[in-house]
């Protein structure tokens, strides 16, 4: 660090040399140079008094020594750029989040007038919409199946259909608990909304963490999805791909390093690249589930990271193709200094393993809301100081919300009302026939909601599938905390058992009363699909625990007593459930204890199962209704013969 530092104070210094002549060359030939000459003059004074400047401040920053001059001046400006940008959005947002219902008016308004010519707006008159209470009384709620006939069309080549013009990309949902979804997307209408909330959650990380600051480079391992293109030559992929089109070269792995689509040849060679550079400042991946690949990639493949580092190259058993084989090798020279400290390091185990390996990262970045806090807790294990924060909450239909209080233990969002136009189904209204919507006003802290949306990109009173609990308010503007998917509900009766509920069972049951015992990973079940697949009929109804649990470094199976543990949580925490319980309409829960990387296996099943899902996006559902999976985790169980019940 030392050198680029001496370099930057030096390029600063000469710098202000020239400006000191220049200064005195005008001062002394003030009576006979041109006005001409004087205002070039006075811009190359301007010009080098910035670059001094520049060059100071870069100085102070404490830069990393692996950073070349392009990648030093990126990352400053990109820093410098959410300093000032982003300060000016979030106060524009304070303003707005005091009177929201003029701004959600004035951005729906907006939307519909400039959608009215477009072949949706046509159909639903947008053009004589003059308020949000007439939007909502003459367009209904809406689902994907509402949308697919114009995808078709705009899949077709035709323009104007769901926004003005063509589509510049087609955004593939993950599909890991239904379907791949199709979502057109044009950039001119992308980007504002994009822009507005990365400025914004940026923003707030700068605040919160002032040491990301420094300009250090970032270690991120986000694994690119396949682009496939469609009849009429459209880039189809997950909308990672269209945020994220060219990687900045201030993170840690070279652009050729993002060709790699597949997740566990990516995430090593990100690691190799991450790894060669002690100096990072902070570490980013998509989602908490390839937050925590990232991480058992590390633990496992630790020895074969080091050799590669030391040896420079990557190793020909990485599954790539021997020609990006060759252009990643350039970039690599051996390191056996840095390999050494590595094997040292990680041969004393895992805990608080960042710091060790990075003394100077701060944070760990990715989205780790809702049933992702299993992932997010065990990455707490390597973290140990390091900041974690989930700075937003996005999909692949929109941009939901921003985290304003980044570093808080649960993620919580609040909602952006320049970006979004919201409406908020109350949970007694979810399986109504013509349920009635509140605005982003009108919520109440407390109460849950399935979130309704209309974006920039076509989607109108749209319902997501999402719920979410209100817990507070910044000034008008909702704040919430992401529970669960509909349809992802427990239900053998009517008691309706969401996935939020289930988890804070088994989170309880092993923090109160098997505190020495790790969750790996679980999914659940009705018992009613297990019956099904042997061709019975269901005499009685209970649910179905799989679950991957680790005690003292190994696979551990539960006594039946503490499987009663599980069952006992869930009675405390749902009371239709315990109701029901005490009556006999359902049985005590099932636990079946699986092997040890028996989630990482059906997670690439399932990814096997549907290529059109890339490694970041992947979430595994928790609850599981497909017979080739429920086969899978019956035979991954642990103690088969002691488990006869089904």
């Amino acid at each position: 660090m030392a050198r680029i530092v001496v370099q930057c104070l030096s390029l600063a210094v000469l710098c202000c040399s020239g400006l000191v002549y220049m200064l005195y060359g005008c001062v002394t030939a003030w009576p006979v140079l041109s006005w001409t000459k004087l205002l070039g003059t006075g811009v190359l004074i301007v010009m080098t008094s910035c670059l001094a400047l520049m060059m100071f401040e870069i100085s102070l920053s404490n830069p990393s020594e692996t950073h070349s001059y392009k990648s030093l001046l990126t990352q400053y400006l990109y820093v410098r750029v959410i300093q000032l940008y982003g300060r000016y959005m979030y106060r524009r947002f304070q303003k707005v989040s005091k009177d929201v219902k003029t701004a959600q008016e004035k951005f729906l308004l907006q939307r519909l007038k400039k959608t009215s010519d477009t072949a949706y707006g046509k159909c639903y008159d947008f053009s004589s919409v003059k308020s949000r209470e007439m939007f909502v009384s003459k367009h209904p709620l809406t689902g994907y199946q509402h949308y697919e006939p114009y995808v078709e069309r705009i899949m077709d080549g035709e323009e104007n259909v769901l926004f003005p013009g063509k589509v510049d990309y087609i955004a593939m949902s993950s599909g890991t608990t239904g379907k791949n979804k199709k979502i057109p997307y044009n950039r001119k209408d992308f980007i504002p909304a994009g822009i507005q909330l990365g400025m914004v959650s940026s923003f707030r990380l700068l605040q919160e963490i002032p040491r990301m600051k420094c300009l250090r480079k970032r270690l991120e391992s986000i694994i690119p999805g396949k682009i496939r293109k469609s009849g009429t030559g459209v880039n189809m992929g997950p909308i990672s791909s269209f945020m994220m089109a060219k990687p900045f070269n201030f993170f840690t792995s070279p652009t050729d390093a993002w060709e790699i689509t597949t997740e566990k040849e990516g995430l090593y060679v990100h690691l190799v690249f991450g790894l060669k550079d002690r100096n990072i400042g902070s570490i980013g991946c998509s989602i908490a589930t390839l937050a925590m690949s990232f991480f058992v990639t590390l633990e496992a493949k630790w020895r074969d990271l080091a050799d590669d580092i030391e040896n420079g190259n990557i190793s020909r058993n990485v599954a790539i193709a021997d020609d990006l084989r060759c252009k990643l090798n350039t970039y690599l020279t051996p390191d056996p200094d840095r390999a050494r400290e590595i094997r040292h390091e990680c041969a004393k185990g895992f805990e608080n393993i960042i710091v060790r390996l990075w003394p100077h990262c701060c944070s760990v970045q990715f989205i780790g809301s809702g049933a992702f806090r299993v992932y997010t807790d065990l990455v707490r294990r390597y973290a140990g100081d390091v900041s974690i924060a989930s700075p937003v909450h996005l999909s692949t239909e929109c941009f939901l919300g921003f985290n304003n209080n980044p570093l808080g233990r649960e993620p919580y969002y609040t909602c952006l009302p320049e970006a979004t136009f919201y409406e908020f189904l109350p949970e007694d209204q979810f399986q109504e026939m013509s349920p009635h919507t509140v605005y982003m006003d009108k919520v109440k802290v407390g109460e849950l909601y399935e979130l309704v949306i209309t974006n920039n990109c076509g989607l109108f009173r749209y319902r997501m599938g999402d719920v979410v609990k209100v817990v507070d308010f910044y000034n008008q503007v909702p704040i919430y905390e992401y529970k669960y998917r509909l349809g992802q509900l427990l239900n053998v009766f009517y008691e309706k058992m969401p996935e939020s509920v289930f988890f804070n069972a088994v989170e309880k049951t092993l923090s109160e009363k098997l505190p020495d015992v790790t969750l790996i990973d679980y999914t659940s079940l009705e018992n009613v699909y297990i019956e099904k697949m042997k061709g019975d009929v269901p005499r009685s109804r209970w649910y179905v625990l799989f679950i991957e649990l680790k005690r003292y470094g190994n696979a551990w199976q539960p006594s039946e007593t503490e499987c009663k543990l599980f069952d006992d949580a869930l009675c405390q925490l749902h009371s239709p459930y315990e109701n029901l319980r005490h009556q006999g309409s359902i049985q005590p829960m099932v636990v079946y204890s699986v092997t040890r990387g028996a989630f990482r296996k059906l997670k690439e099943q399932m990814q096997q199962a549907n290529p059109l899902t890339s490694a970041g996006q992947f979430k595994l559902p928790r609850v599981l209704r497909n017979e080739v999976f429920i086969k899978f985790l019956l035979g991954q169980r642990l103690n088969i013969e002691m488990l006869d019940k089904l």
